[in-house]
């Protein structure tokens, strides 16, 4: 990184997009190969695979086990702590310059600085932590903002990215900023896994609920990141409710045409799915049950017997695997049946209730009975 950093700002990098995309790329290779060696030596001495590196192919075989040493192993600590050095020299910090570069006036080296964001909060969380809400100097520009916002804008359609290309007598329309968005939305949930108490949660809804307006890969996105905030932040997004049960409503309320292929079919099945099971996980915030837009998407399911059976099945499912968690302990939550279906009764909170056929889809009271 010492040796790569002044090269972003030498002329020759400001009048070439692709040398400022090979240098941000670079931080990337640097950090996944010395996390992989010294983080990882002996994974690879019982010769197993690092799946979660898919940019860098590395092979051993049964006979090399014996050849990893003491030496090779202190080496790789040692580049590992002189390359982290390196990037936290400075004032700013080197790797401000690198992840800046997301606010580069060109598309693909904001690329390469998102992937590199989501390197660095993967394999090296502790660096980027204390840099997401500082102000930034843009690249170029009289302007500051903060890696999160710049972030964020990153997950906005942009129309001036969108053409019409024509394929004989029909015309479709590109969007040469989908990968960019695909990219920014991932490096989201990587932060959500290794930076939380450096988020903001309500800045990141927004970009979120957006998604579930966009192209059906976004959206799939979207339904996942969501799911899991509302686990870990279930009052945010009861606060949301309101703007987040519109989307919600679309997809439910969407019908097939008659044209459509398999393939599209397919497509709002898996949407489907998606917002369906994101609406499974609300039913565990606190007085959810008196949440207006909550019960009218919960309404909108039991009058349609195709969303009520993917309810139940995806309700199934998670009870499934309470149960069988709750099985090893003394105490929990008793299976009842009522009239209307099965449910749970728990002395502090019921999981809701599947209704049977005729029978309704909803949370109840823990006094329910």
């Amino acid at each position: 990184p010492s040796l790569v950093r002044p090269l972003l700002n030498i002329p020759e990098a400001s009048s070439s997009v692709l040398m400022r995309s090979t240098l941000v790329t670079a931080v990337k290779f640097i950090l996944i190969v010395t996390d992989l060696d010294a983080g990882t030596m002996t994974r690879f001495t019982t010769c197993r695979t690092r799946y979660d590196l898919p940019d860098v192919a590395y092979f051993m075989v049964p006979s090399q086990e014996t050849t990893i040493s003491l030496v090779n192993t202190t080496t790789a600590t040692t580049t590992n702590n002189d390359i982290e050095s390196a990037l936290r020299a400075g004032n700013p910090p080197a790797l401000i310059d690198f992840l800046s570069r997301l606010g580069d006036p060109e598309l693909s080296v904001r690329r390469a600085a998102l992937v590199a964001l989501n390197t660095v909060a993967h394999h090296r969380p502790s660096l980027v932590r204390p840099l997401l809400n500082i102000p930034i100097q843009l690249p170029n520009s009289p302007h500051s903002s903060t890696l999160l916002d710049m972030l964020c804008s990153e997950t906005v359609v942009r129309k001036e990215l969108i053409r019409e290309v024509e394929m004989g007598p029909f015309k479709h329309h590109e969007d040469d900023g989908l990968d960019l968005r695909k990219c920014a939305f991932e490096c989201m949930s990587t932060l959500l896994d290794t930076c939380l108490d450096k988020l903001v949660i309500p800045s990141f809804l927004e970009s979120l609920i957006d998604g579930l307006k966009d192209h059906t890969d976004i959206k799939l996105l979207s339904y996942q990141i969501l799911q899991r905030i509302s686990i870990i932040r279930p009052l945010e997004i009861s606060a949301k409710m309101e703007i987040l049960a519109v989307p919600l409503k679309a997809v439910l309320l969407s019908k097939p045409k008659d044209d459509w292929v398999k393939q599209e079919m397919e497509k709002m099945q898996e949407l489907n799915r998606s917002a369906i099971g994101l609406i499974v996980s609300f039913r565990n915030i606190d007085d959810i049950d008196k949440n207006r837009h909550y019960t009218e998407l919960l309404r909108i399911i039991n009058t349609d017997s195709n969303l009520k059976t993917i309810y139940m099945q995806i309700l199934s499912a998670e009870n499934s695997s309470a149960n069988s968690n709750l099985s090893n302990t003394a105490t929990g939550p008793s299976t009842m049946i009522t009239s209307s279906g099965f449910g749970v009764s728990n002395p502090s909170r019921s999981l809701g209730v599947v209704g049977g056929a005729g029978g309704y889809i909803g949370n109840f009271p823990s006094s329910y009975s």
